[in-house]
């Protein structure tokens, strides 16, 4: 029975999905999704690539980016349906959106 319970949760595991974000401001964000692990990895386009857990709910996917200890909290949320994103900074009340694309992981990957 046991058997069976971790053949069936594996069969619909869900694959990593990519996401590019080009930002009003000419930035590329770049975001890997992993609904199994509950985690976003946002690649900021500066050098910067962190990962933060994320909320998946059916409409969007939600992770915060508190590493500068609440002094600029960053809120970002995905639409699951239109692909927008929507970043937030609760400290100055400001809103950026964004437009993502779906992509391929890079053909070349070994792993």
């Amino acid at each position: 029975m046991i058997g069976l319970a971790v053949l069936t949760s594996s069969a619909f595991a869900a694959n990593p999905v990519y996401l590019d974000c080009q930002f009003s401001e000419n930035r590329l964000f770049k975001v890997t999704l992993d609904e199994d692990a509950g985690r976003a990895t946002m690649d900021y386009g500066t050098g910067k690539i962190a990962t933060y857990a994320a909320k998946f709910s059916p409409n969007d996917v939600r992770f915060v980016d508190d590493s500068l200890g609440g002094v600029a909290t960053s809120i970002f949320t995905i639409d699951r349906t239109s692909l927008k994103m929507i970043h937030f900074i609760p400290s100055i009340k400001s809103n950026d959106a964004g437009q993502y694309k779906l992509v391929q992981a890079p053909k070349n990957r070994k792993f």
